[in-house]
């Protein structure tokens, strides 16, 4: 290297002094095992760009941590639906002797429901065979429970189990598919609320991933999270930390749009709300008083309990048959049975839980 280095020196020099240009020198010539250069184009991930040789080795697979947006996923028939099209037969049987059963008592199955990811649940509604039920970090499950009520030994996991909201979950209800016209399958929908302070339907007979698919949602209720949801009738009335109580409508199309808000309908949280007829529905909250609404006038309460409870009234049930009864429960601890003809005192309290522990 060193006499290679001393000839250029020299052969500069004499450039130098006589002012002659030197012959151009040839490039080097490339070695013969070099490989070719290639052109890539960054759009295609790995791939070579149009008229260039393909690269040798594997090609490079996309990042499996980036979800593809929801309209980009393939929805395929849920374990759900393959579920309930195998107890058919089983429903329309029960359905039908169901009819003309009277409930005179609880016994306990052998079986039993289980889900590891829902560590909590806050909520629960059955409809045929199937149960949803929602809670802790807005997970909810959905169980079919022919094997329970056929007696079969141990747990049963969900068909489908998922994080459907971002906080936790305080009312789920499954609706009937043929009194819903935004969804014409034969399996029902499950409507869900939040903490997060939205309502959202899922489609339970289409699964991604283990998600459902999402037919509506609204997150502009409220203003704050959801304590209770239910519907009725295409009706959604849901109340809330807010202390509001707003009546929306499930629309076709996926759209869930606020038909009346009332937005002090309690002096605390609105932590209940209950439909008793297309029009009627009773709230209750932290201020301890109970309220029933006809959603038809706009002026007010039909009807207020003051103090309903010794603490807050957490929840009120109607009695299936009988219009003016109303069921409550507080924090102190009691149950209530109310006549709302004669509602200056609850017409039966029934105790036995104990006093919550703090």
């Amino acid at each position: 290297m060193q006499s290679l280095g001393l000839h250029k020196l020299a052969q500069v020099s004499c450039v130098a002094v006589t002012n002659k240009q030197p012959k151009p020198r040839r490039p080097a010539a490339k070695p013969k095992d070099a490989a070719p250069q290639r052109s890539y184009s960054l759009r295609n991930r790995g791939q070579p760009a149009a008229g260039a040789p393909s690269q040798a080795g594997p090609s490079q697979e996309p990042d499996p941590n980036v979800q593809p947006p929801v309209a980009a996923r393939h929805f395929d028939d849920s374990s759900v639906i393959s579920y309930m099209c195998q107890q058919v037969p089983d429903i329309s049987q029960q359905a039908g002797a169901a009819d003309h059963r009277t409930t005179s008592g609880f016994s306990e199955m052998p079986g039993w429901l289980t889900d590891s990811k829902l560590a909590r649940a806050y909520s629960m509604d059955a409809s045929g065979m199937l149960l949803a039920a929602g809670g802790k970090n807005g997970h909810a499950s959905v169980f079919g429970i022919q094997q329970a009520l056929a007696g079969e030994e141990g747990g049963t996991g969900p068909l489908l189990s998922a994080k459907l909201h971002k906080s936790w979950i305080a009312d789920v209800q499954l609706l009937p598919a043929d009194g819903l016209s935004l969804h014409a399958a034969a399996l029902p929908t499950l409507l869900t609320a939040s903490n997060d302070g939205s309502v959202r339907l899922w489609d339970l007979s289409k699964g991604c991933d283990g998600m459902p698919l999402e037919l509506a949602q609204a997150d502009d209720l409220h203003t704050g999270g959801i304590w209770s949801m239910q519907c009725r009738a295409g009706q959604i009335a849901t109340a809330s930390k807010d202390c509001s109580l707003v009546v929306s409508s499930l629309c076709p199309g996926g759209a869930i749009v606020a038909l009346s808000v009332r937005p002090q309908q309690h002096a605390g949280a609105a932590k209940c709300a209950r439909w008793s007829s297309d029009h009627v529905l009773a709230t209750c909250g932290n201020d301890m008083c109970i309220k029933v609404v006809d959603i038809r006038n706009s002026s007010g309460s039909q009807l207020t309990i003051q103090a309903a409870h010794d603490g807050c009234v957490n929840c009120v049930r109607w009695h299936p048959n009988t219009e003016h009864l109303l069921l409550s429960g507080g924090t102190d601890p009691c149950l209530h049975l109310w006549d709302l003809r004669r509602s200056q005192q609850p017409l039966f309290t029934f105790q036995g839980h104990t006093p919550m522990s703090r």
